[in-house]
């Protein structure tokens, strides 16, 4: 949901100068129902620690490209359809703009920590080498 556009009239770059001089918008993003565990342990073998991460997100706002755009809404747009209809075009009715879908994603991440000194580099600190593998899968659009 957007709020509508906040304007400032607080000159700030010209004192007493009169108008907008601010312009804030603010996105507001409502609650989402989440589903998750994560893991993480040191190992052995690798010398390291190893993580791992997923999550359900239920019905959250998403983009599915054949809702966010869906190309027939813009034959829809009154000036197009005075256009077209006349020519023997079939305009079907529906809503002309587009709209927020919902969808439920599955995200995941893998990652691998491991601390090492490098004496050449620092004789007394460790550093720390961390990689992830991240991933989302966006269950509403492939399931449609």
């Amino acid at each position: 949901m957007f709020r509508p556009l906040d304007l400032s009239r607080a000159p700030v770059l010209h004192p007493g100068a009169k108008g907008p001089t601010q312009l804030i918008t603010s996105t507001i993003h409502g609650l989402t129902s989440v589903f998750g565990g994560s893991l993480s342990f040191f190992s052995n073998p690798l010398d390291g620690i190893v993580r791992g991460e997923v999550e359900y997100f239920l019905d959250e706002p998403a983009f599915i490209p054949g809702e966010n755009i869906p190309f027939e809404n813009l034959t829809r747009s009154p000036a197009l359809r005075k256009f077209l209809v006349p020519l023997g075009a079939k305009v079907k009715p529906g809503p002309t703009a587009g709209f927020v879908p919902r969808a439920d994603a599955l995200r995941w991440e893998i990652g691998f920590d491991r601390f090492f000194f490098a004496r050449t580099f620092n004789p007394s600190k460790s550093f720390v080498w961390v990689s992830a593998l991240v991933g989302d899968w966006n269950l509403s659009e492939t399931a449609s």
